[in-house]
């Protein structure tokens, strides 16, 4: 702000004044150490852009860091116990431009208007101002002050902030992994923010250690073009129709993160027949493009875009494989028990509740309970109107069972947990569900959260269908603007 702008201004004239630095540094150390106005629970999101509003206003009043380096130490000390703060950081130089301002984003963008890594560009002195220029610069030098130990060259946010750990590894690494995780969360080939912010961080840490994130952006585009080929080839044939249904990212599965992708023999769901003839349609179009390369098919990543129709209503959804191939099963039979559909999809018992929960949560399924305890799915005539997130007998066979007051104790015992799950979405873009479980359980202890991740499935769900959030592809939850 303007106003304090100026008051930077008045401090760094009085800093100016021969003799006065060094009884400033320790008074300016024991302020900046108190001056922490965040609450218990703050998010590292707030800490680490406080940390750097911080910096910006050292900028003005010492340009040499001598008062800055005892300063930073006990923010960068907390910040390097916080499990979250490499993610945060992450987080923030790849945000998307939409939304609150980003002051790492826009130092890194400012840094590599500059020429990048944080080095200073060389004055040039050869323009028709080439006076004004060299006495403009004779006014901004400054001599080093005689009581700094050592010169420190990288003064900008994001050296402070790689400083942190003392290495730029564990910060590339950690964008690999989320870089793997947004492109593979996307329904589409465009990553023009994600390669504005790759050739700013080579300007910073080199071509070399970011060739791997190179390659998956590099994947990404190769697909956008080898899908548009294959449903070239397939204009005009008999089959073609089927066969552009179909849209595939091929991955180096050698330069992506580990576990970021699981192993094709890892993948156990079992596609109805009609899928796989398309899956391997496309696979042979593939092949005569790229021969002698051979897909791979990983069936549980991904997304699923359906129309289904019950009754006269028709719902348009966009759901994960696992969900999607769990509905599918309900063409051959209207009713399946939990064991049968989980061994008919390939998934586990647990799994296979989970997104059949889905379905009934959309009003596509009911669930029956049978003696004994055993769980029964089965297809509904006409659309029901959605439960709330929990899914139960419907509405017509609820009155007996006292359904009614279950759902609020339900609900009840999972809204204190409701501003810990919208505080982690407001400082993530988006989270899984398997995510905010183990978010939940690791820094919830008041009320301490014990409750499974169907529970926890069931509540989000809930909250989306109030509208406080919202559920992409199925899988990834983003609060409600």
């Amino acid at each position: 702000p303007p106003l304090g702008q100026r008051l930077m201004k008045d401090a760094a004239g009085s800093w100016s004044v021969p003799g006065q630095s060094c009884p400033k540094v320790p008074c300016f150390h024991c302020q900046s150490t108190l001056l922490l106005p965040f609450p218990p629970g703050a998010a590292t999101s707030d800490i680490v852009q406080q940390y750097i509003f911080s910096i910006r206003a050292m900028r003005h009043v010492d340009p040499t860091d001598t008062a800055l380096a005892p300063a930073r130490a006990a923010t960068q000390d907390y910040l390097r116990t916080r499990r979250d703060a490499i993610r945060c950081i992450v987080g923030l130089l790849t945000a998307d431009e939409e939304g609150e301002d980003n002051v790492v984003l826009e130092e890194l963008e400012g840094e590599g208007e500059a020429g990048g890594a944080g080095v200073p560009l060389i004055p040039c002195f050869d323009g028709p101002d080439a006076d004004l220029q060299a006495l403009a610069e004779a006014e901004r030098w400054r001599p080093e002050p005689v009581d700094a130990v050592e010169r420190v060259t990288g003064s900008d946010a994001v050296s402070q902030l790689v400083g942190i750990w003392g290495s730029k590894d564990l910060l590339v690494t950690e964008y690999r992994s989320l870089l793997a995780d947004r492109l593979l969360a996307k329904q589409g080939y465009d990553c023009d923010r994600e390669l504005r912010t790759l050739e700013l961080l080579k300007l910073r840490f080199g071509d070399a250690v970011l060739h791997t994130a190179e390659i998956m952006l590099k994947d990404l585009a190769d697909s956008k073009r080898i899908n548009a080929n294959i449903r070239s080839a397939a204009r005009g044939a008999a089959r073609g129709e089927q066969a552009a249904t179909v849209t595939a990212t091929m991955l180096s599965a050698l330069y992506w993160p580990q576990g970021s992708v699981p192993a094709p023999d890892e993948a156990d769901l079992r596609l109805p027949p009609d899928v796989g003839s398309w899956l391997e349609e496309y696979g042979q179009a593939y092949h005569a493009l790229k021969a002698p390369r051979k897909l791979q098919w990983c069936p549980s990543q991904g997304v699923v875009q359906l129309e289904v129709t019950v009754g006269n209503q028709a719902l348009e959804l966009t759901v994960t494989p696992a969900q999607a191939i769990t509905l599918l099963s309900f063409r051959e039979r209207s009713e399946w028990g939990e064991a049968e559909l989980a061994e008919q999809t390939g998934q586990t018992p647990a799994m296979a509740r989970r997104n059949a929960s889905f379905w009934v949560q959309q009003g596509v399924l009911h669930e029956a309970a049978q003696p004994g305890g055993a769980r029964v799915y089965a297809r509904n005539r006409v659309l029901q109107a959605s439960t709330g997130g929990w899914s139960g007998p419907p509405a017509e066979d609820e009155g007996a069972e006292g359904g009614g007051p279950a759902l609020d104790a339900g609900l009840q015992a999972m809204a204190a947990y409701e501003p810990f799950i919208l505080g982690m979405l407001a400082n993530f873009d988006s989270l899984p569900q398997d995510r905010i479980h183990n978010m939940l359980k690791m820094f919830v202890s008041d009320p301490p959260y014990d409750k499974t991740l169907d529970q926890l499935s069931a509540f989000l769900a809930h909250l989306v269908a109030q509208e406080r959030l919202t559920c992409e592809g199925g899988t990834m939850y983003k609060q409600k603007l």
